[in-house]
């Protein structure tokens, strides 16, 4: 059998960035890995028909920084800013009481996204090819 290497984890730290920004003392690694593990399949279930292609998390000892990159930032901010706020109060008991700052960046290759996202949408919902692609 061959050994397989994850193309991602082969990159990180020549061409890519780590996802998670934080320093930490050896006692609480691992409770950090979970509330980021946490906070992304929150992220990724809630805000699925935003088109999110990245989620990166920053940690300072007083706040939390969470950048969404998106292809659809509406579906986030919401109207008026409220949907935004929703879910910054969901996520602050989960990263245990510390401020938490959301931000959105919108990609360039939308197109790419949204087209990806639809085409899986129609997979998990077994719908034949060609009304996918339409």
């Amino acid at each position: 059998m061959g050994q397989k290497v994850n193309p991602h984890g082969l990159r990180v730290g020549v061409i890519k960035d780590w996802d998670s920004r934080w320093y930490a003392r050896e006692d609480k690694v691992g409770d950090l890995i979970v509330e980021d593990y946490n906070i992304r399949k929150y992220l990724k279930s809630t805000l699925y028909s935003a088109g999110i292609a990245k989620i990166e998390i920053e940690r300072d000892n007083a706040k939390v920084k969470i950048s969404i990159h998106c292809s659809r930032p509406g579906v986030i901010i919401g109207k008026g800013g409220t949907e935004i706020e929703v879910l910054r109060k969901k996520i602050e008991p989960a990263i245990s009481g510390r401020q938490c700052l959301c931000c959105w960046n919108v990609l360039n290759r939308e197109r790419r996204c949204t087209v990806s996202l639809r085409i899986t949408s129609g997979w998990k919902c077994r719908m034949m090819m060609r009304w996918i692609i339409r």
